[in-house]
C-alpha cells in the first residue's frame, strides 16, 4: 500500500510548530551555558587573568597534549616570573587550563 498523506488539522500544526521553536530555544539556550561554564563551573582563568592585570604580573600558558587522540591528555602549567604557580592535568584542554588557574590563582593570592 503506497504512502497516502494525513491531513493534519491547523491546531495541530500549531501545537507542533510551537513544540519545534522550544525545543530549538531550549537546546541553544542550554548549549550556550555549557559552553560558558553557567551550570556551575568556576572561571578561574579569567580571574587569574584579571587578577594578573591588577597586580601588574602576566601568566604564561605551557601546554602539553599526550596520548592518541581518541584518548589525549592535556598538561597546562602557568608560569609568572619564571615560577611555576599551578599545573592541571584533564582529559580535555579547557578542563586542564581551569584546573591550572585554579591552582595558579590560590598560589598568587597567597604571595
Amino acid at each position: 500500500m503506497p504512502d497516502t498523506p494525513v491531513a493534519i488539522s491547523a491546531t495541530a500544526k500549531l501545537v507542533i510548530r510551537e513544540f519545534m521553536i522550544i525545543t530549538c530555544v531550549c537546546t541553544e539556550e542550554l548549549k550556550s551555558k555549557l559552553n560558558s561554564f553557567e551550570l556551575g563551573m568556576h572561571h578561574f582563568k579569567m580571574e587569574l587573568n584579571n587578577w594578573g592585570q591588577h597586580n601588574h604580573k602576566k601568566f604564561d600558558y605551557q601546554y602539553l597534549r599526550e596520548g592518541p587522540q581518541h584518548d589525549e591528555t592535556w598538561t597546562v602549567i602557568i608560569r609568572a616570573d619564571g615560577q611555576e604557580y599551578g599545573k592541571g592535568v584533564a582529559k580535555n584542554k579547557r578542563d586542564a587550563e581551569e584546573a591550572a588557574a585554579r591552582e595558579a590563582l590560590q598560589a598568587a593570592q597567597q604571595q
